[in-house]
């Protein structure tokens, strides 16, 4: 497929790594719902060299580096299928989206945390297709979890040692 350069999510536009992630519309309408002030460095920050740097050190300070992390993702996930499945989401689903994946990684983080305490735990782990649907899905009890990497180990050895995102 030969993709010509231009934003099929902005009315065909010059793409840019700006356009996708911060000046199209969608994207300044996703941000101004997950994290309204990157509007405001952004405008700031734009021509700077060391941009991303400190974008990530605005967003950690502020507690959202995780939220921004993964709201960039979402938007160039979305341009991803806009391009080649013509299919787009809307703003506010790309949030809702966003931050559903934030929360639920932060509360596996935290059973993960009480787990090292205490004398039980479990892993699990479940495979959706690009339509959410779940494919296959696989649990097991252990006597402790150390640390993620422990966990990790304990996936390569129940055979889901080739997962392309994990939570």
């Amino acid at each position: 497929m030969v993709v010509e350069g231009s934003y099929v999510v902005c009315d065909n536009c010059d793409e840019s790594v700006e356009l996708v992630f911060f000046s199209c519309p969608l994207a300044a309408r996703v941000w101004s719902y997950a994290a309204p002030w990157i509007e405001v460095y952004q405008a700031d920050w734009r021509n700077l060299d060391d941009f991303w740097y400190r974008l990530m050190e605005r967003a950690a300070s502020l507690g959202q580096f995780d939220l921004v992390l993964v709201t960039l993702w979402s938007l160039w996930t979305n341009r991803n299928k806009c391009l080649h499945s013509a299919t787009c989401c809307s703003p506010i689903s790309l949030c809702i989206a966003a931050d559903k994946l934030v929360q639920d990684t932060q509360a596996i983080e935290a059973m993960e945390e009480r787990a090292k305490g205490g004398s039980r735990a479990g892993l699990g782990v479940v495979l959706c297709d690009g339509e959410g649907s779940i494919l296959a899905s696989a649990s097991r009890r252990l006597s402790f979890i150390s640390s993620a990497f422990h966990g990790d180990d304990k996936k390569i050895e129940g055979g889901m040692g080739r997962c392309l995102f994990d939570l």
